[in-house]
């Protein structure tokens, strides 16, 4: 039976039987992918709810979102790096609770238009290394099958 699991493994010899490592990683890319959906789902009915007093905010708050989350993303990956990815993902989820927990303060315009860019740079900043982490355990050839 081992030498089967090592032949026909999707993960990398090393990773091969650590059931404790899947599971860190499989809860944290699909805790990641979970917050992405939601927050594209439900930001823009937040943003409408405080009765902004146009549509035309709700869509600049959308922009500074999205945009930093842009950035971020390419700066979470340059300073990967730097330092280690362990730490970096524990950075960004300590940043992502704070920025999802000050979603409860959008109460008008200006206070949406400075949550909504520390929320998207809170998105983006762990997100390469969040699915990095498990491209780096896993096969060349078993990855997309």
């Amino acid at each position: 039976m081992g030498d089967f699991l090592k032949k026909y493994s999707l993960f990398k010899e090393e990773f091969a039987y650590s059931s404790r490592k899947l599971i860190v990683i499989t809860l944290l890319t699909s805790g990641s992918l979970a917050w992405l959906f939601l927050l594209q789902q439900y930001f823009q009915q937040i943003l409408i709810e405080v009765n902004m007093p146009e549509f035309f905010w709700v869509e600049v708050g959308r922009i500074l979102y999205y945009g930093f989350a842009v950035i971020a993303a390419i700066l979470g990956s340059i300073i990967s790096t730097k330092i280690s990815r362990k730490n970096l993902i524990l950075i960004w989820i300590t940043s992502g609770i704070a920025a999802t927990a000050l979603l409860v303060l959008i109460n008008d315009v200006l206070t949406c238009m400075i949550i909504s860019p520390i929320l998207g740079f809170s998105l983006g900043f762990g997100l390469p290394s969040s699915m990095a982490t498990l491209a780096d355990y896993t096969k060349i050839e078993q990855r997309g099958k």
